[in-house]
């Protein structure tokens, strides 16, 4: 939680608010994702009572958002996921 406070909590919050547009300064860094992962990775090794379904959720849409960085922009097919109003109703 220090390096990324956003890491924090199960992230299904944070999901649901970035999928619904709001712009959360961040939420889906890939430095996010990686304090998420390695924090599941220490809680499940110490056997901590601690749910997988949630931050499986919030790395899912980091791996996604990045990967969305990565598309050509000179691929026309691919124009519809630039805006924000299109990557929501998608």
């Amino acid at each position: 939680v220090a390096i990324a406070p956003v890491s924090g909590g199960s992230g299904i919050a944070e999901a649901k608010a970035t999928l619904n547009g709001v712009v959360i300064a961040n939420c889906t860094a890939i430095s996010t994702c990686c304090c998420k992962a390695v924090s599941v990775i220490c809680s499940v090794a110490a056997s901590l009572p601690a749910g997988l379904e949630g931050p499986m959720i919030f790395m899912g849409l980091s791996i996604g958002e990045n990967a969305n960085r990565l598309v050509p922009r000179n691929r026309p097919a691919f124009d519809l996921l630039r805006t924000d109003r299109h990557r929501i109703d998608f």
